[in-house]
């Protein structure tokens, strides 16, 4: 499965991995999944890695996700290849410590 691979203090690494289905394997504990607003992508990280003592990686949403992060794509509810586009936008977007994190705006016009 194509993915991104985030490791504490390192750069982002676009991945082909085998993968089993397990991402607490994957990520050495506890799965959680951070969905992207707007876009059928998401990153898993470890929910426990502070209580853990696993090393910060990146600022996200205003909470530190410590040990390794995994950028996937996620359709009906299952994790998927992420799209070319998605690599190089997240790539590029979590080379950073701290990721901006997009909200929605809605502008309600009169006519």
């Amino acid at each position: 499965m194509r993915v991104i691979l985030i490791e504490p203090g390192a750069a982002p690494e676009v991945k082909n991995i085998e993968w089993h289905g397990n991402a607490d394997e994957l990520l050495g504990g506890f799965a959680g999944l951070m969905q992207f607003p707007f876009d059928a992508a998401g990153v898993l990280h470890d929910a426990d890695g502070a209580l853990k003592g696993k090393p910060q990686n990146r600022m996200y949403r205003g909470q530190w996700l410590h040990g390794r992060a995994v950028i996937v794509g996620v359709k009906d509810g299952t994790y998927c290849d992420l799209s070319p586009e998605q690599e190089v936008l997240y790539a590029q977007r979590w080379r950073n410590t701290k990721i901006p994190y997009q909200r929605s705006f809605f502008i309600l016009r009169a006519n």
